[in-house]
C-alpha cells in the first residue's frame, strides 16, 4: 500500500479499511456511529476521506498508557 503525500488527496473507503486493517463494512459502521475519520460525501454513493483527516483521527486517538484512555474516553 502506497501512502499519499498530499494531505489533500481524497482516498476511499476501502483504502481507509486496508489502512487500518479493518473491512470497509467496519469502516461503514465507525461513520455510522460518529467513531471514524471525517469523510466527505460526493454523492450519495460515493464517500472520501482526506488523507490529512485521517491522520488527525489517528492523532486524536492516540494515548500514552492505558489510564489516558480512560480519562479521555477512548476506550470503547
Amino acid at each position: 500500500m502506497k501512502l499519499p503525500t498530499d494531505l489533500n488527496e481524497l482516498v476511499n473507503e476501502s483504502f481507509v479499511a486496508e489502512y487500518y486493517g479493518q473491512s470497509p463494512r467496519t469502516i461503514k459502521l465507525w461513520r455510522y456511529q460518529g467513531r471514524g475519520p471525517t469523510y466527505v460525501r460526493l454523492s450519495a454513493t460515493q464517500i472520501r476521506y482526506l488523507w490529512g483527516d485521517v491522520l488527525e483521527h489517528n492523532a486524536r486517538r492516540s494515548a500514552i498508557s492505558t489510564s489516558e484512555e480512560a480519562v479521555r474516553g477512548l476506550c470503547a
